[in-house]
């Protein structure tokens, strides 16, 4: 039984990494050592697959819509804040950025985020993607978003971390940024190349393309987290098998990729304890430690997971459109565990570490074991 079973809103990552062994310190977030520790039919599919994930979103209350200009473009975000909350008392942010053809309502209605959020007291923003898909990255011909005006992303979610700065919304150390597929992908380029602007990233059912092992270069450890299913007809989890700039890593090789980027040690692994979900899935918790910069690299990788994030309890719906893309596991839930793995991360502490200086330590090379 993990601390997650005895605790709701503790989610499992945290049970396995002692609590995860989070301790704030002078020096920054210090995690301790603990005992307990080929293409045309994918694309085809997911055109079809994407239009009726737009068609069957479920919409969910209507939250404050805000806009700001962008390279001369007019930009708009969904704001959720939590009950209670301020303006001029700035918080936690978590900017969640959604899937091609997903809405924002959308987003939170399959994700269920603005449940966690109100529960932990910080706002989530749900930007939008012109023509409801992001600039990612990834050679155009895999976006698949030329029905998208011309865009520039980076710009547009760099002012959008300023703006909510300026405004009192944010408190600037402790803005994170997610993102769903389409958005996952919009996530890594981020990561690659402002990765001053985030305390840290978690992508759901993305990689990045192959030509990034030599191009991204951040400036700072990146702590990520990534969820990934073995069964990802749209992201393969073994990657594409295409040639050049249409080349994606295999997941596992982008884990290794940021685990290099932060300098950790060799990976550990553990199972997940099942909570009966159905359908043949299961969880594997693996994680990267010893990582520069008190940075981590978590990947749970979801055993016949399909292109699907994981979810348990209310709020959390499967539109129509997704059901056909494969298993959703129900053994942990996407938006506690990226929230739990957020939380212990603050450029305060951190941003003014030199590369290569303090490190983090997840469990030392002790197997991970669940909570009793």
């Amino acid at each position: 039984m993990g601390l997650g079973d005895i605790c709701p809103g503790i989610p499992y990552a945290i049970s396995v990494l002692k609590t995860v062994g989070f301790r704030r310190s002078n020096s920054g977030t210090e995690i301790l050592e603990t005992e307990q520790m080929k293409q045309g039919k994918f694309l085809r599919l997911l055109n079809v697959a994407a239009l009726l994930v737009a068609l069957s979103s479920v919409t969910a209350h209507a939250d404050e819509l805000h806009s700001l200009i962008s390279g001369g473009q007019n930009r708009n975000y969904l704001m959720h804040t939590p009950p209670g909350w301020q303006p001029g008392a700035p918080v936690p942010v978590v900017i969640a950025l959604h899937g091609m053809l997903q809405s924002e309502e959308g987003m939170n209605s399959y994700l269920g985020l603005n449940q966690v959020a109100d529960r932990e007291g910080f706002v989530v923003v749900y930007p939008h993607g012109l023509g409801n898909a992001w600039k990612d990255g990834r050679a155009p011909q895999l976006r698949m978003t030329f029905w998208s005006p011309p865009s520039d992303d980076v710009e547009f979610l760099s002012k959008l971390v300023s703006t909510l700065v300026e405004k009192g919304y944010a408190d600037p150390s402790r803005v994170y940024l997610m993102g769903l597929s389409n958005g996952g992908y919009m996530v890594y380029r981020m990561a690659c190349e402002r990765p001053e602007l985030f305390a840290a990233f978690a992508t759901l059912s993305a990689t990045v393309p192959s030509y990034y092992v030599n191009s991204c270069k951040p400036s700072r450890a990146v702590p990520t987290l990534m969820i990934n299913g073995t069964a990802d007809m749209i992201v393969p989890f073994y990657g594409n098998g295409l040639a050049g700039s249409m080349s994606l890593l295999p997941v596992m090789q982008t884990a290794k990729l940021f685990a290099t980027i932060n300098g950790c040690d060799k990976p550990s692994e553990a199972p997940v304890p099942s909570r009966g979900s159905f359908g043949g899935t299961s969880v594997t918790l693996i994680y990267w430690n010893n990582c520069r910069d008190q940075s981590a690299v978590v990947l749970f990788r979801v055993n016949g997971g399909g292109h699907q994030s994981p979810s348990i309890g209310e709020g959390r719906v499967t539109p129509m459109g997704l059901q056909m893309l494969g298993l959703r596991n129900h053994d942990i839930d996407a938006a506690e565990e990226v929230w739990a793995f957020f939380k212990h991360y603050d450029l305060s502490l951190t941003a003014s570490i030199p590369s290569g200086g303090q490190r983090a330590s997840i469990g030392g090379n002790q197997r991970a074991t669940t909570a009793q």
